[in-house]
């Protein structure tokens, strides 16, 4: 128990009176006694730790969400293991107060991302499994997905920016919009009737696009760096509404994150203006860059 005698130490030197601790109900000394269990029970589960090979800790990965690598993701992976079949796990710890249901975790995009990264790796990657570590419980998850959950994840996470000559305004659409749109033609009674209506007219924006008026949009070729998921993160990590934060949080977790996203700002129409003004201010300066290059200055 070598390491929890050092952690203990690693406490009592870096612990101070200017950390916060959000539950009331505790205090410091409890939070290193969880801490304390939550080593012992995963030692107990795990030792002698020679379940597979660790290839990595906190791992840096680069995502190429297309073939072209122009939308890319970073991530930092947790813990990265080949076992001895030849399977390749990514690890996860979690410490959090609640358990999620095997369904929950069957759709989760954060470790899948990081599979599409960890494939790109090596040639010799089959089998991968996706392990979440839930410390308080002593519980291990796992989970897989196919490559045609991969490829959906892709499509959901990449997002399309446009350039509307006639207004200036810079219009973000999803790959699913412009699969509707193509599978409804230029006909919007075409368009599929369980679609909510903010979709819908995501969907009549993307035929605008593709045939009624193309020459009225510019693609940008580069998306910004805060490309749409981590730009929808980084929004609901501001939030200062509790529930609205909760459900954003689960709204971003798993496929389909960009349709639940919208479905929830919906309902909360402050924040559904604070979310387009949060994402127009952080397009513009990439924007205009891009203005600049093509020869155009921005009014």
């Amino acid at each position: 128990m070598l390491y929890l005698f050092s952690n203990e130490d690693d406490w009592d030197k870096k612990y101070h009176d200017k950390i916060i601790i959000a539950d009331n109900e505790r205090e410091a000394k409890d939070y290193k006694e969880i801490g304390k269990k939550f080593i012992e029970d995963y030692y107990k589960r795990y030792y002698p730790f020679n379940q597979g090979k660790v290839l990595g800790i906190e791992r840096r990965e680069i995502i190429n969400l297309d073939d072209k690598g122009e939308y890319k993701l970073k991530g930092i992976i947790d813990r990265l293991d080949q076992v001895k079949d030849g399977t390749y796990e990514i690890h996860d710890y979690k410490t959090s107060k609640s358990l999620p249901e095997q369904s929950k975790m069957d759709e989760d995009r954060q470790l899948a991302l990081y599979q599409i990264g960890v494939q790109s790796m090596w040639d010799d990657v089959g089998s991968v499994e996706l392990v979440w570590h839930y410390v308080a419980f002593d519980k291990e998850i796992r989970s897989s997905r196919t490559e045609e959950e991969l490829d959906e994840l892709k499509k959901d996470t990449i997002m399309d920016y446009y350039l509307d000559k006639e207004t200036g305004e810079v219009i973000i659409t999803s790959e699913e919009a412009f699969e509707y749109a193509e599978e409804a033609e230029e006909d919007e009674d075409n368009i599929r009737e369980d679609l909510p209506d903010w979709q819908k007219e995501d969907v009549k924006l993307a035929q605008d696009i593709l045939f009624k008026n193309p020459d009225r949009y510019i693609c940008i070729p580069e998306g910004p760096p805060y490309k749409g998921y981590n730009l929808m993160v980084e929004f609901a990590e501001k939030v200062e509404d509790e529930l609205l934060k909760e459900k954003l949080s689960i709204a971003l977790d798993g496929k389909g994150a960009f349709r639940r996203f919208k479905n929830v700002i919906a309902d909360y129409p402050d924040y559904r203006e604070k979310w387009f003004k949060f994402r127009d201010e952080r397009l513009n300066k990439k924007v205009i860059e891009w203005l600049n290059s093509i020869g155009i200055e921005p009014i």
